[in-house]
């Protein structure tokens, strides 16, 4: 019999379980691309059911992410060259500029809590400094692990990543008018 624990770390489930999870960020996105003014991403506000199930949803994702690195570790076709010398430079830049991009919007905007418009730093020369980040740390996160089962749950995070500006761009053009519109029209989205 299974204990609690076995069945937790069970890495088929995790790995299921983030897929799932993974899929229903995806079409939420598409539907928020789809039908702007029923946007379920961002969510209207923090007090809304909705936005706490879009982040419970989100650290579910990243919590299997992780869990399916460590329990996956090394599994794969990469040698320890790739492994090293692209993976973990990829993962360290990523986790620095998102943790820069953190630091200079704040815990409240990055949550998708109204808080002030940020034009600082690196935010000159990209809307999605955040993102970008994000998406560097899967890429280096999935070659330093050598991790198979990774593989796809992180394309799918990236392809998420690539999704999520698109209705939030409507949002914080509603939030911030001219000011976000101007900044808008003049920066590259991602790079």
């Amino acid at each position: 019999m299974k204990t609690l624990k076995n069945i937790i770390m069970d890495l088929e489930i995790i790995s299921k379980t983030t897929l799932f999870c993974e899929m229903g960020v995806l079409v939420l996105l598409s539907w928020s691309i789809g039908f702007p003014k029923k946007k379920i991403w961002p969510p209207k506000s923090w007090k809304t059911f909705n936005f706490w199930i879009t982040w419970l949803v989100i650290i579910t994702i990243f919590i299997g992410l992780f869990l399916i690195a460590i329990e996956d570790f090394n599994s794969w076709i990469l040698n320890n060259k790739v492994r090293y010398y692209l993976g973990l430079p990829h993962f360290i830049l990523g986790t620095s500029i998102t943790c820069w991009a953190i630091a200079l919007m704040g815990a409240r905007n990055t949550l998708g809590i109204e808080n002030k418009f940020i034009i600082i730093g690196p935010y000159r020369c990209s809307l999605n400094l955040q993102y970008i980040g994000d998406i560097l740390i899967l890429i280096g996160s999935t070659l330093f692990t050598n991790s198979s089962m990774l593989f796809v749950p992180s394309i799918l995070a990236c392809i998420g990543f690539l999704f999520m500006p698109f209705p939030e761009e409507d949002w914080l053009k509603e939030r911030y008018g001219v000011e976000y519109i101007e900044y808008y029209n003049h920066i590259t989205r991602f790079i």
